[in-house]
């Protein structure tokens, strides 16, 4: 019996610690602000400090086509952005990364939130590949 316990017990910690490296893993890749991702987490936020300011020349320099057309499409519908985080940045190679933003505005008087997701390219710059979001608009 105690032969069990002390295997169970062992199983138990070998179970714990995986799970612990998982996380530190997950953490290193994912988390925005960890060394791993920080200059295209910069890069994000000078993208975000651009978007809700409607600096569409800014914007345009940081997409890798240079063209901001459909970010000035989307924005427009996004009303007064009140905030954005940076959920998560996931390598895709040593020279791209995804990220998902939750953005916060206020749109029809109402506070609403989105989810954009971005791919960034890595040239001498993080440049912004793709942009998405889940806002759902209705054309006049």
């Amino acid at each position: 019996m105690k032969a069990y316990n002390k295997k169970r017990t062992k199983l138990i910690w070998v179970f714990a610690a995986i799970t612990a490296l998982i996380c530190c893993a997950l953490l290193y890749f994912l988390y925005p602000s960890s060394i791993h991702n920080r200059d295209a987490a910069r890069a994000l936020d000078q993208f975000y400090q651009a978007f809700i300011k409607r600096d569409y020349a800014t914007i345009s320099k940081m997409m890798e086509d240079g063209n901001p057309q459909f970010v000035i499409n989307e924005r427009h519908w996004y009303g007064e952005v009140k905030r954005y985080q940076i959920l998560y940045l996931l390598s895709m190679g040593t020279s791209r990364k995804k990220a998902l933003v939750r953005v916060t505005t206020i749109r029809n008087e109402k506070e609403e939130t989105y989810y954009d997701t971005l791919k960034l390219k890595k040239r001498d710059q993080w440049l912004m590949e793709s942009y998405s979001t889940n806002l759902k608009y209705n054309m006049p």
